[in-house]
């Protein structure tokens, strides 16, 4: 492949509004290539591992449906997440780009979105911002969670660096904690909060649970917030970051 053809798709809220609505209509979901945008100069970056990972998510969607299995964050996004972080290695260019996002979503894996956010008791369809439409934001695109799952919870010193992201974590747990806080995107703190919460790599037990309608992990989060304003998380060790979860949640409830 010459570096002429490395480049990768994107869409604009419009196109990708538009297609959705077509689809919805009954109509074959067809973009051109006047429709896209692309990003170029990838370097030796060969764009066609997009593919072979929308490839592989759509097998792990089937075997999920044919099994009986629910298509939720447990099932799917724990799987998925490495799936396609480990097969795309997305240039940061690529990785950053809301309209790859949006194209990725609604090109090659529109099954895979309403078969995560739709609404099947009240018959309805993914909200549109589950296809990155309407927000520059990839954190509300369901296929940019996914991959933020993986990159902030990547782990370069265990031998499955995946490890953390493929725990049993709650979506809640996963858009709040990890991705929608200003802190989640210090890599250490995100890690260390996962092994905080999720002491168990093989359950869904978290150590701060729910009381009826009181949510300490809730309460953590706003106590974090509100920390990293005078506490340079960033800088600081995993075992300080643990001390420092430990210190401030002391008076909430444990498992």
């Amino acid at each position: 492949m010459t570096n002429d053809c490395r480049r990768v798709r994107t869409l604009s809220d419009e196109k990708a509004r538009s297609a959705i609505e077509a689809r919805r209509d009954g109509l074959p979901l067809k973009l051109l290539a006047g429709d896209c945008g692309t990003i170029e100069g990838l370097g030796s970056w060969d764009p066609a591992v997009v593919e072979d990972a929308c490839s592989a998510v759509r097998d792990l969607l089937v075997k999920l449906q044919e099994d009986g299995v629910k298509v939720n964050g447990f099932n799917f996004d724990r799987v998925a997440c490495s799936l396609i972080h480990k097969k795309t290695q997305l240039p940061s260019r690529v990785a950053a780009s809301d309209g790859f996002w949006k194209w990725m979503a609604v090109e090659k894996l529109p099954d895979v979105i309403e078969a995560r956010r739709r609404n099947p008791t009240k018959n309805r369809h993914a909200r549109l911002e589950n296809y990155g439409i309407d927000t520059p934001d990839i954190g509300k695109n369901r296929l940019g969670i996914i991959w933020l799952r993986a990159n902030m919870l990547f782990d370069r010193k265990a031998d499955n660096p995946y490890h953390l992201a493929e725990r049993f974590l709650h979506t809640d747990f996963v858009e709040s904690a990890i991705i929608r806080h200003r802190y989640g995107y210090c890599r250490n703190l995100a890690r260390v909060l996962v092994e905080f919460q999720y002491r168990q790599p093989t359950s869904k037990k978290t150590y701060l649970r729910n009381t009826g309608s009181r949510s300490p992990i809730r309460e953590l989060y706003k106590r974090l917030r509100h920390l990293h304003s005078v506490y340079a998380f960033e800088f600081m060790s995993e075992p300080e970051l643990w001390s420092v979860l430990e210190r401030h949640s002391k008076d909430l409830q444990r498992a």
